[in-house]
């Protein structure tokens, strides 16, 4: 029998303790030092976290009531596109729904799952990969403190957050506010506890100060009161090789991009499964690199779609946004994924005549063509500007 080794027991651990024991017979050596706190970031999830743990551990809907979890129906988002249009960016049915969760409460429950698998060793302590004997290693330890292995983003414009936790008794609402706003944008994730307001900004255009007399407006407006702070900055990255035939890496170890889109479960997922493809199917590792990597530019593109469109807001940082927005757009000319957009703006324009099963079974990377890209590329006002752009 195989052995993997799993490092680190964040969110990306936890999922990935849970990918491997679904998915193979192998026995896992789990790692981690409990002597360094867990983050409590990334609590908004998008559809594939709750298929996920449904199929890997037997989650159900009592369960997500451990987390303090609620049910995401949507991403609500206010003041993107020239004109500052609003709209809810609605789920596709009944049975497709995201989460909002705490991610503390999350890690520990699998944690505590794991403990009973008996082919599951948790081990506490640091380890380097070469005192591992497994054959394989998938290491989530974490943001890499050298990013010389790391493609870093030329495009995204954020690169911090002032995080607002606001307490309450119950959700007020259940889906993942997005606000555009002067200095950057605004997520609100709703607990059944606490409400979070997160105001994702630069800290090379805006100061901190700035952005801390914007945040009274969000929270009126949202009838919160604030209960405690926190700051962090970050880059936003992907591995130039995430694998080789023994070890990959997993969540922060591998990337991080924005939670603009709550995309990070989705990679998490799509990253083990890549795993997967050279450790047990034995695919060829170049392609399987390659095929990360474009799954990131895709993703880094969606993002971009958003500041593409800029906002109601006539700022330095939207400016900022703007511009970085175009040179991302500009630069799908060159990428090797520019056939896949054209045909998606080609879907899209051809939305109303187009068997509906056609548009929800055919994607750009996570995002159907219906509701997803549709939703967007209408909404945010850059549907004929982009048709212009590439010539569709």
């Amino acid at each position: 029998m195989k052995k993997i080794t799993i490092i680190g027991r964040g969110t990306a651990g936890c999922v990935a303790v849970t990918h491997f024991l679904r998915w193979t017979d192998w026995e896992i050596d789990w790692v981690f030092d409990p002597n360094i706190n867990p983050q409590a970031v990334g609590e908004g999830s998008d559809l594939a976290l709750p298929t996920l743990l449904d199929q890997n551990i037997d989650f159900k809907y009592t369960d997500l009531l451990k987390l303090n979890g609620t049910v995401k129906m949507g991403v609500n988002k206010t003041n993107w596109g020239k004109f500052g249009k609003d709209f809810m960016h609605v789920f596709g049915s009944v049975s497709g729904h995201a989460i909002h969760f705490n991610a503390v409460d999350l890690q520990n429950f699998i944690i505590s799952y794991m403990g009973e698998q008996p082919r599951v060793k948790i081990i506490h302590k640091n380890v380097a990969h070469d005192a591992i004997d497994s054959d394989h290693i998938f290491d989530c330890s974490g943001a890499p403190k050298d990013y010389t292995d790391y493609t870093i983003s030329d495009y995204i414009p954020v690169n911090a957050a002032y995080v607002t936790q606001c307490n309450w008794e119950n959700a007020r609402f259940t889906h993942t506010e997005a606000i555009a706003m002067p200095h950057g944008w605004v997520f609100g994730i709703p607990l059944t506890n606490r409400c979070a307001i997160g105001y994702l900004y630069n800290t090379n255009v805006s100061s901190l100060d700035e952005v801390k007399k914007d945040v009274p407006v969000i929270l009126e407006g949202l009838n919160l009161v604030p209960d405690r702070t926190s700051h962090l900055q970050f880059k936003n990255y992907y591995r130039k090789k995430n694998f080789d035939k023994r070890v990959g890496y997993g969540g922060n170890a591998s990337f991080f991009l924005e939670p603009l889109e709550a995309t990070s479960i989705s990679s998490m997922d799509m990253v083990q499964r890549f795993a997967y493809d050279i450790w047990v199917d034995d695919k060829d590792v170049e392609k399987v690199n390659n095929d990360y990597t474009l799954h990131f530019e895709k993703i880094e593109t969606f993002l971009m779609l958003h500041y593409y469109a800029g906002s109601k807001f006539d700022t330095p940082f939207w400016d900022f946004a703007i511009k970085r927005g175009e040179n991302k757009i500009k630069s799908i000319h060159t990428s090797d994924y520019k056939e896949h957009f054209i045909d998606t703006l080609k879907m899209v324009k051809m939305s109303d005549s187009l068997d509906i099963r056609t548009l929800k079974n055919t994607t750009f990377s996570v995002w159907p063509i219906k509701p997803s890209m549709k939703d967007h590329i209408y909404n945010l006002g850059i549907f004929d500007k982009l048709c212009k752009e590439f010539n569709v």
